[in-house]
């Protein structure tokens, strides 16, 4: 009996910690598909525009919003 109680906590503790990484990974994904989208816009300004830093890093956070 003693060893189906150790069985079960192990499980769901590694199913648990498991779990928090996967959280933890998909926020990464949306972090660097939103810094993706930032640069290209970036890319987008100078090559075209030749926007000056300043002008373009307000540029890009106002049209990011709350993305980023």
């Amino acid at each position: 009996m003693l060893k189906m109680i150790g069985i079960v906590m192990v499980v769901s503790a590694t199913s648990i910690a498991g779990i928090s990484m996967a959280r933890q990974v998909r926020g990464y994904t949306s972090l660097l598909q939103q810094l993706v989208v930032a640069l290209e816009l970036m890319k987008g300004e100078i090559e075209y525009r030749k926007t000056p830093l300043p002008e373009l890093m307000r540029v890009v956070s106002l049209s990011s919003g709350e993305r980023l």
